[in-house]
């Protein structure tokens, strides 16, 4: 019905950077209703436009009818009962019952739904909105601090710690430990969100790793979130301080997750200290439209770097809010580094911040930004 070339210049990229859906579209709503067009070029769209007006004309008077025909009362506490139960989405099999319901019963998910927020030893943010989750079992149980700086290439880590030790517990004890001290590492961790539209709905969970460099990456392999700000140096940031940026106002800031830990001896750890496991991750500054392409209505962010090297500093993990999906500008391209996609995430200095990724991630970033 329309031109993908001319949507895709106006809108950004299709959704989750593939044809599927608008192909299936394509299929259910063009191709099949053709049959029962006159066939004729000229008048093609039009009768695709009526028989589409028409069918949604029988869904909304069947809707009407059955509405119409229930008890008022019965149907406001149904509506009621609805809107209130705690209930789990799953945007992939809603869409296969929509437009391949018969292919429902045999379609397998990758994993089962789990919900974080049930677990008694999971992590949650101080309002409840989000859950976080780590193994069990450290991918690493037992690493100096010093080991972790190399293994990680973080030449900034010891410092980065003592600075966010010292600022995160005024008044607190915390010389017991401290650079000389031993941390378990995790190379991923799991994030669950409450819906942003419907709060009782809960998402499935995402993955956002943290590997350490290897052969295959050689700047690791590490992923982008958007981090719940607060008051003061609180991420222990020490080459630079938070930025107002024009998308997420004063509340938030983006980052890229370098390495997940927590020190070996939680006993050592004021409590202020060892509630949840701490983040290093690298902060980018949010571009207002002007600095990119205006046409292309997304956000750019750029790696934050001083002199002195990289804007880093240590965040709790409960302080992370929801993953983000960053695409390079190709013409940033830094110097001396072969970009692949192994390194789309260390060789570009400027990313586009894809609002569009999913409709939950438009709804918060398109609101923060009003």
């Amino acid at each position: 019905m329309m031109s993908f070339v001319r949507q895709t210049k106006a809108n950004g990229a299709l959704i989750q950077f593939t044809t599927d859906v608008s192909e299936r579209l394509l299929v259910t709503h063009c191709k099949t209703p053709f049959l029962r067009t006159s066939r004729q070029s000229h008048t093609y769209v039009d009768q695709i436009v009526n028989i589409l007006n028409r069918e949604e004309t029988i869904r909304l008077f069947d809707l009407y009818l059955a509405l119409r025909m229930a008890s008022d009362s019965a149907s406001a506490e149904l509506i009621h009962t609805e809107h209130e139960e705690m209930t789990t989405i799953d945007p992939t099999l809603e869409f296969l019952q929509r437009v391949l319901p018969e292919e429902e019963s045999t379609f397998h998910g990758p994993r089962p739904f789990r919900n974080h927020f049930q677990d008694p030893n999971g992590l949650t943010s101080t309002d409840g909105e989000i859950a976080l989750h780590v193994t069990i079992r450290p991918d690493l149980s037992t690493l100096s601090v010093a080991q972790m700086q190399v293994l990680y290439r973080l030449p900034d880590l010891s410092s980065v710690v003592s600075h966010y030790i010292n600022e995160a517990s005024p008044g607190h004890s915390a010389c017991m430990w401290d650079t000389q001290g031993t941390v378990s590492t995790w190379n991923k961790f799991r994030i669950q969100l409450h819906s942003s539209f419907r709060g009782q709905h809960i998402e499935k969970s995402q993955l956002v790793q943290a590997y350490p460099p290897s052969e295959e990456h050689p700047f690791g392999y590490c992923d982008a979130v958007l981090l719940r700000r607060g008051g003061g140096d609180r991420y222990g940031m020490i080459y630079g301080h938070s930025i107002i940026h024009p998308l997420t106002s004063s509340s938030s800031e983006v980052a890229q997750v370098r390495a997940v830990f927590t020190p070996k001896n939680k006993s050592m750890l004021p409590p202020c200290l060892a509630a949840a496991p701490l983040c290093y991750v690298r902060f980018f500054r949010v571009l207002p439209l002007s600095a990119g392409r205006p046409s292309v209505r997304l956000y750019q962010v750029e790696r934050m770097v001083t002199p002195m090297g990289p804007v880093s500093g240590i965040v709790p993990l409960t302080d992370i809010d929801r993953p983000l999906d960053l695409v390079p500008v190709f013409d940033t391209a830094l110097p001396g580094v072969v970009t692949s996609k192994e390194t789309c995430m260390e060789g570009y200095a400027r990313y586009y911040l894809n609002t569009f990724a999913d409709k939950e991630t438009f709804h918060v970033l398109h609101h923060q930004s009003q």
